[in-house]
């Protein structure tokens, strides 16, 4: 049993999955689909009913990494943490990046960079559940 414990799995890893094709940028206009939907290159159809709940979980943590990058003078210490959390989140989930790589860019251990991914999957999953009483 703990030999698995950094396994990307449950409700949470899968609701990132799903909400990560509608929050990606496109590569090349950097248009996002939150800000002009998607009709012609890149569309993906409808989001799926999920996507709202998880990208309002997610919000204050990518709000958190603008204000440290383009408003330091602003950000408070939580800031800070939460900014961290969106990094390795942001990495894994939007850019596709793989953890091992990940960990070698920013300087974490592999398992460190795990550990994360698996805590934010965990706390995606239960505030989930909780806004929408499953």
């Amino acid at each position: 049993m703990r030999e698995n414990w950094l396994e990307l799995q449950g409700l949470g890893h899968e609701l990132l999955l799903a909400w990560a094709p509608w929050a990606r940028d496109d590569a090349e206009e950097k248009h996002s689909w939150n800000v002009r939907p998607r009709v012609d290159r890149g569309y993906h159809g409808d989001p799926p009913r999920e996507f709202f709940v998880v990208d309002k979980i997610v919000a204050p943590f990518r709000l958190a990494a603008i204000r440290v990058k383009r408003f330091p003078w602003q950000a408070r210490d939580q800031d800070k943490w939460d900014a961290l959390w969106w990094e390795v989140a942001s990495r894994y989930y939007l850019g596709e990046q793989d953890p091992g790589m990940m960990a070698e860019q920013m300087g974490w251990s592999e398992q460190r960079v795990l550990a994360n991914l698996v805590a934010f999957g965990a706390f995606v999953e239960r505030e989930f559940r909780d806004l929408t009483r499953r």
